[in-house]
Formats: structure tokens, sequence, C-alpha cells
């Protein structure tokens, strides 16, 4: 303590000291109330936050699911359209009927019914043999 401050408490006594200290731990006490008023206020806003970020999350995650449920849809789609299309092939190239249906030339020549543009054959060989969704064998088709 200053000597200037001593010397004004020592006038007032014992009774001025304790007064001098209590009112020295309420100033305190009220700061901390105020800290801890903002805290407080501080913890809700994050909360409120912290709520947003997790919905958002959630949703997100709803909507990747129905995302990859459909883009596992694409795959067994496609996956059957290549199936039908070696199908088709394997028919074609042995002159049978493709699907119940001749293709009207005889000895079922190759590229008959698509009209020259075979792009089910292009869609096989561009992967590689594998299939569109990236599964199945890792070396090229014949």
């Amino acid at each position: 303590m200053e000597a200037e401050m001593l010397a004004g408490l020592t006038q007032f006594g014992t009774a001025g000291l304790i007064g001098w200290l209590w009112l020295s731990e309420r100033r305190a006490a009220v700061a901390r109330e105020r800290e801890a008023a903002e805290l407080v206020e501080r913890i809700r806003a994050e909360r409120a936050q912290l709520d947003a970020l997790v919905t958002l999350v959630r949703e997100s995650t709803r909507v990747l699911a129905l995302v990859e449920a459909g883009q596992q849809r694409l795959c067994a789609a496609v996956e059957r359209l290549d199936a039908w299309v070696q199908r088709t092939r394997s028919e074609r190239a042995t002159g049978q009927s493709v699907g119940g249906v001749t293709d009207g030339r005889a000895g079922g020549e190759a590229g008959g019914g698509y009209g020259g543009n075979d792009a089910s054959a292009r869609m096989g060989q561009g992967s590689g043999g594998r299939s569109a969704c990236g599964r199945g064998d890792p070396t090229p088709t014949p």
C-alpha cells in the first residue's frame, strides 16, 4: 500500500480498514459477475452457431446419402445395359436372335440394327474392360 493511502485508512481505524476491504471485494465481485455474464452470452452464441453447424452437417449427410443411392442405381442401370450389350454382341456373332427378334440380315452381320454407329461397342472399350462403376475386370475387352 502506498503511504498516503495507509494514512487515510488509519484515521478510520479497524472499521475503516474492514469497510475498505469490503468495498474492494464488492468491486472485484462485480467485475467477476460481469465477466461471467459475458462468458455465458458468448457460450450461448457459440451454442447457436454449433447447433446451426450440426444441422448443416446432418443435412449434408442426408443429401450425400441420397446422391450415393442415386449413383448406385445409375451404376446398376449401366451394368445392366453393359450386360445387355455384351449379350447382344455374342448373339449377333453366333447368328442368334437378339432379344427374341432377328435383325433381318442373313448370318447376323456385325453392326446390324445400329446403322454402323455402334455406340455400345465404344462404351465397353473406353473403360478398359471395367464397368462404368469402376468395378470388374481391369483387362481390356477384346
